[in-house]
């Protein structure tokens, strides 16, 4: 099954695509949003268009869950890796005041 990666309907109210074979709505957004409905639909239908030629015995439900769950896995990621990433970088700046602090010792 090949899903439609570009397919859209526009009016000043709603987008509507259609993902995984369903029509779906999105109310626009605005100017400042990182990622467009766009962008999410098309990165959806194209993870299912892989999945769908290396398995084509799964149902599209089947293929709506697995995406789900991949997606899922690689926000956990990168939600313990920026939560990492945080950690360590509030070290190295307690570690660079400790170090400043050593040097010069702060004035009464």
């Amino acid at each position: 099954m090949n899903y439609p990666v570009d397919r859209m309907k526009s009016n000043k109210n709603v987008l509507e695509f259609e993902v995984l074979g369903f029509k779906v709505k999105f109310k626009p957004e605005g100017e400042d949003q990182p990622v467009s409905a766009r962008e999410v639909v098309e990165h959806v239908n194209w993870e299912a268009n892989k999945l769908s030629k290396s398995y084509p015995q799964l149902s599209s439900g089947e293929i709506a869950t697995l995406v789900a769950l991949d997606f899922s896995r690689r926000n956990i990621e990168l939600e313990k890796e920026y939560k990492m990433n945080i950690e360590q970088l509030n070290k190295s700046a307690h570690a660079a005041l400790d170090l400043v602090e050593t040097i010069s010792p702060p004035t009464p």
